[in-house]
């Protein structure tokens, strides 16, 4: 799944439009944090790749990661948290049987088409 996906789902999960959550403005910050988090440790990218889909410091990935996991100690926020990942996970999942198919579909017509030349 793209980084860039993952931001769209999280903005839209924390109603945040795409462009504050993308920005340096306060309303996106929370949403930006959760999905800082989410690029770091579900989509294991490092905190360098992570800050550059915001245009930011590898810093300020460390910072959001560490206020999430203190904010996790909090049940809702950790029940909440825990749904997002799960629909993230699903949503990953069939992205990935999506592009499956799709690259099946195309060996096949390629494989289709070599036999026609032959």
């Amino acid at each position: 799944m793209k980084a860039y996906n993952i931001c769209r789902f999280v903005a839209r999960h924390c109603s945040v439009s795409n462009r504050n959550m993308m920005s340096r403005s306060r309303k996106g910050s929370f949403a930006r944090h959760v999905a800082m988090y989410l690029l770091y440790t579900r989509f294991q990218l490092t905190p360098r790749r992570a800050a550059r889909v915001f245009g930011m410091d590898e810093v300020n990935v460390r910072y959001a990661v560490r206020k999430i996991e203190e904010a996790r100690a909090a049940a809702h926020f950790h029940n909440w948290l825990s749904r997002l990942e799960v629909e993230l996970d699903e949503a990953a999942f069939f992205e990935n049987e999506k592009n499956t198919k799709r690259q099946t579909n195309d060996d096949y017509f390629r494989a289709s088409h070599r036999s026609q030349r032959v």
